[in-house]
């Protein structure tokens, strides 16, 4: 949960592991998690729009893309310099809530 009571679904997956469903099955547990056990009403996710494994899973768990955001920076450059991307914004919404 962030410092505004939303809960976010963020991966990371080494490469060597890909089109195996790991990420897939993962997610689900997440989300049932939160929903379930946490109580979460909604979760938010989100990826760079050039990285079309990470949107497609989003959509895959049941995130609805819900819009872009352009020049959003997560780290900076070896001189303190953000790195910009811009990002598809998704959420899925606690169904039984």
């Amino acid at each position: 949960m962030d410092e505004d009571g939303d809960y976010s679904m963020d991966f990371d997956f080494n490469p060597s592991y890909g089109k195996m469903g790991y990420a897939t099955e993962a997610g689900k547990k997440l989300i049932t998690h939160l929903f379930c056990t946490i109580g979460a009403k909604e979760i938010y996710g989100d990826c760079d729009i050039h990285n079309e494994n990470s949107w497609r899973l989003l959509e895959r768990l049941g995130f609805k893309r819900i819009k872009q955001i352009d020049n959003k920076s997560y780290k900076d450059d070896l001189d303190g310099k953000p790195i910009l991307i811009n990002i598809y914004l998704y959420k899925i919404e606690n169904k039984n809530n």
